[in-house]
């Protein structure tokens, strides 16, 4: 958190955010408790009014925050498919070898009965 009101937004972009985001989050914890405060209705709604603006100005830079990671998010998207294409690909090889396994199984079980069989026909 930075507590500088004199952050340069352009010097620090998101020094800047944080700072104005940081002052307005401040505002309202500080409205809150004044609301919880008033003696009247009248100061009550004032606070109110004032505490749903800070609001609405709080969603506004957690959206512009938001927006400006579009491009880092659609980058790790872009990253996140190579993945799962990679993985994609090695579950049908995985696939075929769990196939092979399991016919491999079924001639072991199929020698295992004819060697049975042929065991108790001739005897051995």
């Amino acid at each position: 958190m930075s507590d500088d009101p004199n952050v340069d937004p352009q010097a620090d972009p998101k020094a800047a955010w944080q700072a104005a985001h940081d002052a307005l989050q401040a505002l309202s914890d500080d409205l809150k408790d004044a609301y919880d405060q008033a003696k009247t209705q009248e100061q009550r709604d004032i606070l109110d009014d004032i505490a749903t603006a800070v609001d609405d100005a709080l969603t506004t830079l957690n959206q512009e925050d938001m927006a400006s990671r579009t491009v880092d998010i659609q980058a790790a998207a872009s990253d996140l498919k190579d993945a799962v294409d990679k993985l994609t690909k090695l579950k049908g090889q995985l696939d075929a070898i769990a196939g092979a396994f399991a016919k491999a199984a079924q001639v072991i079980g199929s020698i295992d009965k004819a060697v049975s069989t042929l065991s108790s026909f001739i005897k051995i």
